[in-house]
């Protein structure tokens, strides 16, 4: 889980289950009806139960908006669940809701639900998923790519001004390289490095240093103009003697 200050959580979850066949989601639940975009790919209730091929969702209530972007996994669908009579249905049943006993009076659970899930049957899967909160008279248009790498333990991708980097498994990054096709000043977040450990960034064969924090993440900005080429390597300059 990443927060970027001041309106984008990113998630990125590892999933490995026992069985292949096993359904994963990610859920997500509103207080109204969301929308999302792509195609129509099943129907099992009208205007109750409809799955789609898009990958953004948006949804409002009073002066506040979401817009969630699912970056993986790559091939999915997502389901919208709700409506009168579906608001909490699961498997055949549409659940009864108990008040909230710390606020009665504010009880409002939700009527609305999607889950994202992948097409294909793997053990393991990786989700990406972006949400980013905006007034709901300026839902922002979002613009973003996946990253291509070399290596296959790793995914990334740029969201707007921002590039994000996850380890596929969980285990700290190699030092690797990559192509960004951006114009502008961009922010860079690479998680899974080594923690509190200086690192060698080339970027068109410029070098810069950064240091990463106490949780292995890696921040540093730098202004890129077309094709860029980036490199990251610990810096070995400095050894500890005991």
């Amino acid at each position: 889980l990443l927060y970027i200050k001041p309106n984008k959580i990113v998630i990125f979850d590892r999933v490995n289950s026992l069985n292949s066949a096993f359904k994963k989601s990610f859920l997500l639940h509103f207080q109204n009806e969301p929308n999302i975009n792509g195609n129509i790919v099943n129907t099992e209730v009208a205007s109750h139960i409809v799955s789609y091929d898009g990958n953004t969702i948006t949804a409002t209530e009073g002066q506040g908006g979401v817009t969630a972007i699912t970056i993986l996994p790559e091939q999915h669908t997502i389901r919208k669940v709700g409506g009168s009579g579906y608001e909490y249905y699961v498997n055949g049943v549409n659940y009864p809701t108990l008040p909230n006993p710390w606020a009665p009076n504010e009880f409002r659970p939700g009527n609305w639900r999607t889950e994202l899930s992948p097409t294909l049957n793997n053990n393991f899967d990786n989700f990406f998923n972006i949400l980013i909160t905006s007034d709901s008279s300026n839902m922002p248009n979002v613009n973003y790519e996946l990253i291509n790498f070399n290596q296959t333990d790793k995914y990334g991708a740029r969201i707007q001004d921002n590039t994000i980097i996850f380890s596929k498994n969980g285990d700290n990054l190699n030092p690797f390289s990559f192509i960004l096709n951006y114009d502008g000043n961009m922010k860079f977040y690479l998680a899974n490095m080594q923690p509190s450990t200086l690192y060698n960034v080339y970027i068109n064969n410029n070098l810069i240093t950064a240091n990463s924090s106490s949780q292995g993440i890696l921040y540093f900005t730098q202004s890129l103009s077309g094709n860029n080429s980036i490199g990251i390597n610990m810096n070995y300059s400095f050894s500890c003697i005991e």
